[in-house]
């Protein structure tokens, strides 16, 4: 699992949670406070999470 803050220009900074499933990836999130209906997110690479 990994955490990213991404910035680009003329968007508002936003956290990445990276996981190798959406169970580890929900873990995190849940661990930072962040209910799973806060979350958007897509498979970025087969077998990878990405919110």
């Amino acid at each position: 699992m990994r955490l990213e803050i991404d910035q680009w220009p003329r968007v508002p900074a936003y956290l990445e949670i990276k996981g190798d499933d959406d169970q580890q990836v929900w873990n995190a999130a849940e661990l930072l406070g962040i209910d799973r209906e806060q979350l958007t997110g897509k498979y970025e690479l087969p077998g990878r999470w990405d919110c």
